[in-house]
C-alpha cells in the first residue's frame, strides 16, 4: 500500500488515501476519453476506509454503459477532477484521478533512459498485445514505468 495525497489546482480540496498500486488502472473508454478531455484516463484505486477529503467537490452522476450510476466529483471552482465513486449513500472504495495526486511526478525524466519520459510508462511491446486482445483498460504501476 502507498499513502498518497493529493488535490485540485485551486487548493481548496485537498485529499490523502491508501492506495494499492497494482490497481492503477489507465482506461480509454469513450466516456474516459471525454470526461477527462484526454486520449485516457489514469485511475488509483482505495478503499474508502483509507481515503480523506477537506473541502467540498461538486458531483455529477454518470450513468455507465453497464447501467451503474457513478459519481464524477471534481472542484466547482477550478473544475480538477478528483476521483469517481459509486452513487451508494455509503461508497465502498474511490477511483482517484492520478493528474491530481501530488506524487505522480515520482518518475521524473532520467537523462539517457529515453523510456522514463512521463510519470507512468508501458512498454510498447505491452501496448501491442493490448491492442490485439481489444482490451480497454490497461494496467500500469507508479514510479519507473509511464502509460503509452
Amino acid at each position: 500500500m502507498l499513502k498518497i495525497t493529493g488535490g485540485c489546482h485551486c487548493g481548496k480540496i485537498r485529499f490523502e488515501a491508501q492506495i494499492d498500486e497494482s490497481r492503477v488502472t489507465a482506461c480509454h473508454c469513450s466516456d474516459c476519453q471525454v470526461m477527462s478531455g484526454a486520449p485516457f484516463r489514469t485511475v488509483a484505486f482505495c478503499k474508502a476506509e483509507t481515503f480523506s477529503l477537506e473541502g467540498t467537490p461538486k458531483h455529477y452522476v454518470k450513468t455507465a454503459e453497464s447501467g451503474n450510476r457513478r459519481v464524477q466529483a471534481f472542484c466547482g471552482d477550478c473544475g480538477t477532477p478528483l476521483y469517481g465513486t459509486s452513487a451508494d449513500p455509503a461508497p465502498q472504495g474511490y477511483g482517484i484521478r492520478l493528474g491530481c495526486v501530488d506524487q505522480r511526478a515520482a518518475g521524473r525524466r532520467v537523462p539517457g533512459r529515453a523510456e522514463q519520459h512521463a510519470p507512468l510508462v508501458r512498454h510498447e511491446q505491452d501496448r501491442r498485445r493490448r491492442q490485439i486482445r481489444g482490451q480497454q483498460r490497461s494496467r500500469v504501476s507508479l514510479g519507473e514505468m509511464v502509460v503509452d
